[in-house]
């Protein structure tokens, strides 16, 4: 957990090992107001945390994780207008004048799972990127006879760079 901590934060480990004598770790991690390198591509933070233009309706149940997942893109500076459950998220999609971008979790409780959204925001909006997200989609398939294919799915939990690139680049793909 700490080396994943690390890495994700543009950081390194350190480590001095001698026999008999235990083992030192140190930790580097960027300046809180500097730019992150990641080391394995050599793309900055700010690079990475880059947005663009849009609207993004966000639809999930957890008030704790809806926050996140509305904070990111309006820190990135899109327009993001949010959700608790599908029905909610209709009557939203209705008062808007255009919606670029459906980031739904896939199961949420009540009589409409995010899928099930999708089908009925697409009915208004025809060309709508979906990106799905769900904390269940970790070793699981979702090529089954259920489930379209070609879903979007973005695990839970994600980092905040990778909520950042996925929204671009279903955004990207709507261009």
């Amino acid at each position: 957990m700490v080396f994943g901590f690390v890495k994700q934060s543009g950081g390194r480990i350190e480590v001095d090992s001698q026999e008999g004598a235990g083992a030192t770790f140190r930790i580097f991690l960027p300046k809180g107001q500097g730019v992150a390198v990641d080391p394995e591509d050599g793309m900055s933070d700010d690079e990475m945390l880059t947005g663009g233009k849009g609207t993004i309706l966000v639809v999930e149940d957890e008030p704790g994780v809806r926050n996140i997942a509305v904070d990111v893109p309006e820190e990135l500076g899109y327009t993001v207008v949010h959700a608790g459950t599908g029905p909610e998220a209709l009557v939203r999609l209705d008062e808007l004048n255009h919606v670029d971008l459906l980031f739904t979790d896939i199961i949420m409780p009540g009589n409409m799972t995010g899928l099930e959204l999708a089908v009925k925001a697409r009915e208004r909006i025809s060309d709508l990127k979906v990106l799905y997200t769900t904390g269940y989609a970790r070793g699981v398939n979702f090529a089954s006879p259920s489930l379209p294919e070609g879903l979007d799915i973005l695990s839970k939990p994600y980092a905040v760079t990778e909520l950042a690139e996925r929204i671009r680049n279903s955004l990207r793909l709507a261009a």
